[in-house]
Order: structure tokens, then C-alpha cells, then sequence
């Protein structure tokens, strides 16, 4: 989640600091948190990898969206 651009106070108010408290959050939990935002990634030529250091951009849709759609 540090890596997908989410600090440490956000992971620890949505999931909690400890993994006691990890572990009383659900799977919904952690994936409505993921998918708030995403980073924009772009293609680094230098290093010939994508990389995610682009501005945040909202989901398109929600996880519950989604759920609906899956077949």
C-alpha cells in the first residue's frame, strides 16, 4: 500500500496499527481502502519498467461495482 502512494497515518486509520488489528478488519475492508485511488504509471525508458510515480487518479468504479459485474 506505501507503494501504490498511500501514507503510513492512512494505512494505520483505515487498518490499524498492529496486526491485532489487522486482523479484525475484513478482506472488504482492505480493498474498498486500495481502491480509493491509483497512481498514474507511465513507461520509463531508462530503465525500460512502468513505473507508478504519476499523479493520483480516482478509481473508476467501486469494489461493489465491480462485485455486481462479475459473472
Amino acid at each position: 500500500m506505501l507503494a501504490m502512494g498511500y501514507t503510513q497515518a492512512e494505512i494505520n486509520a483505515t487498518m490499524g496499527s498492529t496486526i491485532t488489528l489487522w486482523r479484525q478488519k475484513t478482506f472488504s475492508v482492505l480493498l474498498n481502502f486500495c481502491a480509493q485511488r491509483r497512481i498514474k504509471p507511465r513507461f520509463d525508458t531508462a530503465t525500460a519498467q512502468i513505473v507508478f510515480d504519476g499523479p493520483f487518479i480516482p478509481c473508476a468504479k467501486t469494489v461493489a461495482k465491480v462485485d455486481t459485474e462479475v459473472t
